[in-house]
């Protein structure tokens, strides 16, 4: 394998960027082809991609770009998380973006930088939603350089940090079906075929119409 990277620029200096050619491989790489491999691209840069706007990063004349690739994007802080007595952890970011066609479900662990250092399984069920979900913060990249980065079910704080991130994501997930409930029952009753007519009358009714609406909406 020869591999070819140089800087380009233009006259009079200015940096453009960088051309990277790799020519003469000897095994095949499916994760370098296929027709979703720019999307797998995107997702494994996205976070990067969004801090450093001006970067363009184009595979075989595609340019990758999460924005053309995405459906809904979603950034939340995870506040306080405290890991140890000695040891708070508060720059928690955790970015989701929802593509348009199917993706595998995990979390990228990131620096602050929204560097991916390493992939998770997202460990959420999120029934008809495609998503990639980036976790952003020093403490990640603490983890990294200690080498244990990849092994957080064998580290009871890391875990912790993880579980914050999952719960959060939860969260998100649980709020987009019921906004898309909310949706589906409006239609529903612009058609006239909700089944219930009146306004909840208590909080056992009330509970009734919400399990309703999910279950409906996921059949």
């Amino acid at each position: 394998m020869c591999f070819y990277s140089a800087n380009l620029f233009r006259y009079g200096g200015t940096h453009t960027g960088t051309e990277v050619k790799i020519s003469e491989i000897q095994k095949n790489f499916p994760s370098l082809e296929g027709p979703n491999v720019v999307q797998e691209m995107a997702a494994s840069i996205g976070a990067v991609l969004r801090k450093y706007p001006g970067v363009q990063v184009s595979y075989d004349g595609t340019v990758v770009d999460p924005i053309l690739l995405k459906s809904l994007l979603a950034i939340t802080g995870l506040g306080e998380i405290q890991l140890q007595k000695w040891r708070l952890v508060t720059d928690g970011t955790l970015t989701v973006i929802e593509w348009r066609t199917p993706a595998d479900k995990s979390i990228l662990l990131c620096d602050a930088n929204g560097f991916a250092l390493a992939e998770i399984p997202a460990g959420v069920q999120a029934p008809g939603f495609n998503f990639t979900a980036y976790l952003r913060s020093d403490y990640i990249r603490e983890l990294d350089q200690a080498g244990a980065l990849i092994f957080e079910e064998l580290d009871p704080i890391s875990e912790k940090f993880l579980d914050a991130a999952r719960n959060r994501l939860k969260d998100h997930f649980r709020q987009r079906n019921a906004a898309l409930a909310r949706n589906v029952v409006r239609e529903w009753k612009d058609q006239d075929i909700y089944p219930y007519k009146d306004e909840t009358r208590d909080v056992l009714e009330e509970a009734e119409r919400q399990m309703f609406d999910v279950l409906a909406l996921n059949v």
